[in-house]
């Protein structure tokens, strides 16, 4: 809901943010959730003083959180500043002993039925909206596990071929090793000593180690068009393998 605040501020109850009347296309402030139920019980209630035990079951306990009379004071106070900062009303928010609280006659409050109240909930939705980018992501983290499965396949698939041929008759190359266990790559690679770093430094980040009869297989698609780069180690024995993907 739209509320109007002295022909000055447009309040919008569902998201707790404050807009001047001179520009609707950006708040000038934002409650916190708390103090957005607050006021939100205030000017629902603006004719009759709450009592503070109904104040803090409708913002706190019916929130499943821990209420106290201090706490209650402190965010009222927050209020207030905000009234007297924006609309030079020193005491917006009244305390009644012993009775509760409730809204000062100071502050004129309309309910907002019109076009005016559409625009700021269309602003208020830009603003709390979630970028577009996270559907990408999420379609990036589909591809990247497929990758990894077929990787997977072919690793498996590839080590049942050497089992009955050399390493030479499929184009495997040994890199080096990791302690005794020797790392093979699909390809020879120019920059050989830059390849054997970063596996090392990658070796050491994972905590990867070596078994005696261990045996790794190296890849990357650095070479790839595709803008998703990564690299593959598969550690394989005599009956799994288990890759390890970096640059994720």
């Amino acid at each position: 809901m739209i509320y109007t605040i002295n022909s000055q501020l447009k309040y919008n109850s569902e998201d707790g943010s404050i807009y001047g009347l001179d520009n609707l296309s950006e708040p000038i402030t934002t409650l916190t959730p708390v103090l957005n139920r607050i006021l939100k019980v205030l000017i629902e209630n603006k004719s009759q003083v709450m009592p503070r035990d109904r104040i803090l079951e409708l913002v706190w306990d019916k929130h499943g959180l821990v209420s106290s009379s201090n706490t209650l004071n402190q965010y009222i106070s927050m209020l207030r500043k905000l009234f007297t900062q924006y609309l030079n009303v020193d005491n917006a928010i009244l305390t009644i002993p012993k009775k509760g609280m409730m809204l000062s006659s100071e502050l004129l409050i309309e309910k907002e039925e019109s076009k005016t109240s559409d625009k700021i909930l269309e602003e208020s939705t830009k603003h709390t909206a979630k970028p577009s980018h996270t559907i990408d992501r999420k379609k990036i983290s589909v591809y990247a596990l497929c990758c990894i499965l077929i990787f997977i396949c072919i690793s498996m698939g590839l080590y049942i071929v050497i089992q009955k041929n050399s390493f030479q008759s499929i184009g495997f190359y040994q890199l080096s090793k990791i302690n005794t266990c020797p790392v093979y790559a699909f390809k020879e690679y120019s920059d050989k000593a830059q390849v054997i770093s970063t596996i090392k430094r990658q070796v050491a980040r994972f905590n990867i180690t070596c078994k005696n009869g261990d045996y790794f297989y190296y890849y990357d698609n650095n070479e790839s068009t595709d803008y998703i780069k990564h690299d593959f180690l598969a550690k394989c024995n005599d009956n799994t393998c288990v890759t390890t993907r970096f640059n994720f």
